[in-house]
């Protein structure tokens, strides 16, 4: 991972592409729980961390440029953990594209 730019957005290394969270909305970087958000991520997942990434099959067009997926760091899924720590909301208008809209984590925060 090359760096954390907000609360639900990475850039990676290898491909130059930065990648938006799949239906995690971190709260925006001008408030307090977004500064918060980010810097949890860039402890969470410091930067040189090795990532997996799923792409979501049902945004495969991404979000303003970004690719939408899962993003896993050190064995722990992002997305959820913006969502469990408080640092942001599901963005309900993608639940009825997203492949992930029907995993525990997205369907107990409103799925």
């Amino acid at each position: 991972m090359k760096r954390v730019v907000d609360g639900d957005t990475i850039e990676l290394t290898t491909c130059k592409k930065t990648v938006r969270f799949a239906l995690s909305d971190a709260f925006e970087l001008y408030t307090k729980k977004g500064k918060e958000a980010k810097n949890f991520l860039e402890t969470s997942c410091p930067k040189g961390s090795i990532l997996k990434i799923d792409e979501d099959d049902g945004q495969k067009k991404g979000s303003y440029g970004r690719m939408v997926a899962l993003v896993n760091c050190n064995g722990k899924n992002l997305n959820e953990d913006i969502l469990v720590n408080s640092f942001g909301t599901i963005d309900k208008r993608y639940c009825k594209v997203s492949e992930f809209s029907s995993n525990n984590w997205a369907t107990t925060y409103g799925c």
